[in-house]
């Protein structure tokens, strides 16, 4: 089950962009998407460990690390000006 952050961005996202408040709205969804992103990587992490694979520290720290390179590209793909979506 995805962290209680996920829920509490996207409420209050919700929030924000029925306020009219659309670039935070924008920043909250991209903290939830994050937040899910980084939950998703550990269970996966989780099951191959469940499996009997064997992970050192500084492969799990490599594979947070692809993942936040991943994500700045992405954020660097979609780069809305705080125009609503």
């Amino acid at each position: 089950m995805p962290s209680n952050k996920v829920g509490c961005y996207l409420r209050d996202a919700n929030v924000l962009y029925r306020d009219g408040s659309y670039a935070s709205a924008m920043v909250l969804g991209l903290f939830a998407q994050e937040e899910l992103g980084r939950w998703s990587m550990l269970r996966d992490l989780r099951k191959k460990v469940l499996d009997g694979k064997h992970l050192t520290v500084k492969e799990i720290q490599d594979h947070c690390g692809e993942s936040r390179e991943q994500t700045k590209s992405w954020h660097d793909e979609h780069h809305y000006e705080g125009r609503p979506v």
